[in-house]
C-alpha cells in the first residue's frame, strides 16, 4: 500500500498543471486492488476544502469526484463507511462533507453534540448552533 498526499489527488482531479497531471494519473493507473492508494480522513477533508474554495467546485461535483474515488479499486480510505455517510448527509441537508464528517466522527468518539458558528452545519443531526451573546441580546433567532 502507498499513501497518496492531497495534492496528488487534486492534480489526478483537476487539470491546473499539466506535468503533475500525467504524473498524478499516472501513478494512479499502476495503483491495484494488491497494492493501492490509501487516502485518509485528513486527505479526503482537505481534497474537499481545496476543491471547493480553490477551484469553486460545487458541493454536488465535490461529492460525485469523492463518490467516483470510493469506487476506484485502486484507493483504500480510512473509515470508508463515514465518507460515504458524510457524502449522504452532505447531499442531503445541503451542507459541507466536511462537515458532515466532523459531525460523524465526533458522535462516534460520544459527544453529546458538537458545538459550531457554521448556520450551515448546524442542519446536521449531532451539531448544535453556538450563538454568539450579541446574536442572543438583539434577538437574533435565525
Amino acid at each position: 500500500m502507498q499513501g497518496l498526499d492531497t495534492n496528488v489527488l487534486v492534480r489526478f482531479v483537476v487539470s491546473d498543471d499539466d506535468e503533475q497531471n500525467v504524473a498524478a494519473r499516472h501513478l494512479v493507473a499502476g495503483l491495484t486492488p494488491g497494492d493501492p492508494g490509501y487516502i485518509g480522513l485528513i486527505s479526503v477533508v482537505e481534497f474537499v476544502w481545496v476543491l471547493r474554495r480553490t477551484y469553486g467546485f460545487t458541493r454536488e461535483t465535490v461529492a460525485t469526484t469523492l463518490a467516483n474515488l470510493l469506487a476506484n479499486s485502486g484507493f483504500v480510505f480510512e473509515d470508508v463507511g463515514d465518507i460515504e455517510a458524510a457524502i449522504f448527509e452532505s447531499t442531503r441537508t445541503g451542507t459541507d462533507i466536511a462537515d458532515a464528517l466532523i459531525a460523524r466522527r465526533n458522535a462516534r468518539a460520544g459527544c453529546a453534540t458538537t458545538h459550531t458558528f457554521d448556520r450551515h452545519a448546524a442542519r446536521l443531526a449531532g451539531m448544535t448552533l453556538v450563538r454568539p451573546a450579541t446574536d442572543a441580546a438583539a434577538g437574533h433567532t435565525d
